[in-house]
């Protein structure tokens, strides 16, 4: 999301209100259509949504605010659209009037980053929301807190509460008891919707209140959401025809009050990028940069040359790289050539699997370039054992995530694997079949019909090479790369995968990598993505206390090629893309062995002052409605791009002095470093008190440095001591890349 560089101030929790409309109902038939595509991105506040606010829906909401996410869209882009609804007011419409298509639309504000946290036990906390739904199917507007929620449905002209009522969850139509209070109601009207909720701390216990235009309609036990994920407010019209109408959304959580952990930290030793805002408080002169990595000039570095991966070798899998041994390991996705007899099955792990079959196999390299596959003996193929795979999973392994976790106090969990698995039976066909073939068994044993259905699976490793394997933890599908990480500061780990919701990107979450709750989709294409977009998988990563993505953008409507594009979060959970949307690792010339796609493997990895990243090399499209057929000349293989360290995104300076300045936050003990390009100009810090004042001023600074001491700057941490302080960095012909405190 792009913020405003020209001199300033981010705003904190507001976006801008417009005029108000009456507060009469008003029908929105005869509504004069004046569709808009909303102010530009750069006009918007980039900061997180704060604890109160408002937001008026003159534009596509995921387009112009840092806030919203589009998690469903299946109307065509036509039917939705901004229109002028008197009073020099504008609002949403989703849908066509003459409910001649069914569709759904889902925008959800989530509450994780930001101050947005309505959670604090005795505080009252509100959203009201000004709508109109002439919608046969479900008009909601919704709340969900860990533990509760708030359901509230306009659809089918009546307003129904989904409610608490004795020991379960029932819905109960409320428009008899609607119409008592406001004689005039009517679903297809305008009015304000309030949902008010006031946590009591207890499971099943969340008083709730529903008023419409400011007057109290009902009192209710609001239902129960077993879900451990962010708070969430979210507005969908769904599995319906008709239309409805977004007027504005105002928000007033924990009584006006910031949570704590909206405050802006700098911890020693954690550098500071610049992928998103929330380390900016002001920006003047300055443009963000994104930088795309290096390729190797001799790529492939990997391809597949034995028989068990001779038709593809691919990124689904993990490279890291072991400090102590000073080894980067690959564990990499590989498929097979097809038996030359015509046979239509394959010995792997004695029994038989389709000639297509994914399998997981693991190499070694001290520079990333030269790669050996150690001869492992644990999984037969056609009758050998004589080969790199490993032996994981039940039968078909694809996208197989892996994390090395030193701090499990298990020495056999230290390495953990996150990935789809099912049973995919070859056909019954004596093709190329001889009598010594013929007493392979057929299936592997003691498979129950939910392993053989399949789901998300894990395995524990000791040291990265022998597996146990369990599951399924999940039942959805997920056809794509797998990430698992720990996040140290939740004491959680993350699964992030597709997981039942198509070509998005769904998150699931476990306290002990065994137990995982239902999956929930955090990022998506949407309408500028083009025609088609959508993330065909998201390898992730923790950089720097960040949590990066680098997803994989699959324009399905128009060439029908994948690239890379970076997704940034500050919790896992709320995804924002990076740069405008740039491309990351952009696809090669027409005829290069990665022309069609180059998708970023799960791995960042940080050798010296470069970032060391593998990906997968497929030449020609994917194939599509457009393109039923392919042809290529290469089958898939792994390259080589490194990066340099903190090199993803620049702050840029020209012949004009930019400046950046930070907010305010206590200083960490140490000096001040910079990985900054000053070749061609120079850069100057200054550190200000919490009133503006400049405590210390360092001299200019030229040249390329990685990682340089900032001279004239002391320790902070003694200077300021538990003052809070702001960083005040003036660039001329300078790209900054981060800074930190060590």
């Amino acid at each position: 999301m792009a913020h405003n560089e020209n001199n300033s101030r981010l705003l904190k929790s507001k976006f801008t209100a417009k005029p108000r409309a009456g507060s009469n109902a008003k029908s929105f038939d005869g509504v004069d259509d004046v569709r808009s595509g909303g102010p530009a991105l750069a006009e918007q506040s980039a900061t997180d949504v704060g604890n109160t606010g408002r937001f008026e829906f003159d534009g596509l909401p995921h387009l112009v605010s840092p806030g919203w996410n589009l998690d469903n869209l299946e109307y065509p882009a036509e039917a939705i659209t901004i229109e002028s609804i008197g009073d020099d007011n504008r609002g949403l419409r989703i849908g066509r009037p003459d409910a001649s298509q069914a569709g759904r639309y889902t925008i959800t504000l989530r509450g994780s980053t930001h101050d947005w946290d309505p959670t604090e036990v005795g505080t009252t906390h509100s959203v009201t929301v000004r709508m109109a739904a002439k919608y046969s199917g479900s008009a909601f507007v919704g709340v969900s807190i860990p533990g509760g929620g708030a359901l509230l449905d306009l659809g089918g002209g009546d307003c129904t509460l989904w409610q608490r009522v004795g020991d379960t969850d029932q819905r109960v139509n409320e428009t008899a008891v609607v119409r008592q209070t406001l004689a005039d109601w009517r679903a297809d009207a305008l009015h304000s919707y309030t949902l008010e909720w006031t946590p009591t701390g207890k499971p099943h216990d969340l008083p709730c209140r529903l008023l419409i235009d400011g007057k109290l309609i009902k009192e209710f036990r609001g239902r129960h959401v077993a879900t451990p994920f962010d708070p969430t407010l979210e507005i969908s019209f769904e599995n319906g025809t008709g239309t409805g109408l977004l007027d504005s959304v105002a928000w007033n959580i924990n009584g006006g009050r910031a949570k704590p952990s909206l405050q802006f930290v700098v911890e020693r030793g954690v550098r500071q990028l610049f992928l998103d805002d929330f380390g900016i408080e002001r920006l003047s002169g300055l443009t963000r940069e994104l930088h795309q990595p290096q390729r190797h000039p001799g790529n492939p570095v990997l391809r597949g040359e034995h028989p068990w991966e001779k038709s593809s070798a691919s990124v689904y899998g993990t490279m890291l790289y072991d400090a102590a041994s000073k080894k980067f390991r690959l564990w990499y996705l590989c498929s097979p050539e097809p038996p030359k007899s015509g046979r239509k099955w394959l010995e792997v792990g004695g029994y038989r699997r389709v000639t297509n079959c994914t399998l997981l196999a693991y190499a070694e390299s001290e520079d990333a370039i030269h790669w050996t596959k150690p001869e492992l003996g644990q999984l037969s193929f056609e009758g050998s054992k004589q080969n790199n795979l490993i032996d994981i999973g039940i039968d078909n392994p694809e996208g197989v995530g892996v994390l090395f976790d030193p701090d499990d106090g298990d020495a056999s969990r230290r390495y953990k694997a996150f990935f789809w698995d099912r049973r995919l039976a070859p056909p019954d066909d004596a093709t190329g079949v001889d009598e010594t073939l013929a007493k392979v068994p057929v299936d592997p044993p003691g498979l129950t019909d939910a392993q053989r259905a399949g789901g998300m699976w894990v395995a524990f490793s000791p040291d990265g090479l022998r597996w146990t394997t369990h599951g399924p933890v999940l039942p959805q599908g997920s056809d794509t790369t797998h990430t698992i990480i720990f996040d140290a500061r939740r004491k959680m780990y993350l699964g992030y995968g597709r997981m039942g919701f198509g070509r998005t990107v769904a998150l699931t979450e476990s306290p002990d990598a065994l137990h995982w709750s239902e999956p929930r989709r955090v990022l998506a294409c949407d309408v500028a993505d083009g025609p088609g977009g959508q993330i065909y998988g998201m390898p992730t990563d923790l950089y720097e206390g960040l949590f990066l993505g680098m997803f994989w953008m699959y324009r399905e409507g128009t060439d029908a090629k994948i690239d890379t594009q970076l997704a940034v979060s500050r919790d896992g959970r709320r995804w924002r893309r990076v740069a405008e949307r740039q491309t990351f690792i952009a696809n090669a010339p027409e005829g290069s062995w990665d022309d069609g796609m180059s998708r970023a493997g799960r791995g960042i990895n940080v050798v010296g002052d470069t970032i060391y990243l593998h990906y997968s090399m497929v030449n020609g499209p994917h194939r599509s409605p457009q393109f039923p057929k392919v042809e290529r000349k290469f089958p898939g293989a792994i390259g080589l791009v490194t990066l340099r360290r903190d090199g993803f995104v620049s702050l840029n300076a020209g012949p004009d002095p930019g400046q950046l300045t930070t907010p305010l936050f206590t200083s960490p003990p140490g000096k001040l470093f910079l990985n900054v390009d000053a070749q061609d100009g120079d850069v100057r810090v200054e550190v200000l008190d919490y009133k503006g004042a400049v405590l210390a001023e360092s001299r200019p600074l030229a040249g390329d440095h990685r990682g340089i001491e900032i001279d004239g700057i002391a320790d902070l941490g003694k200077v300021a001591g538990q003052s809070a302080i702001q960083l005040r960095i003036t660039l001329r012909n300078t790209k900054l890349f981060s800074y930190w405190f060590e």
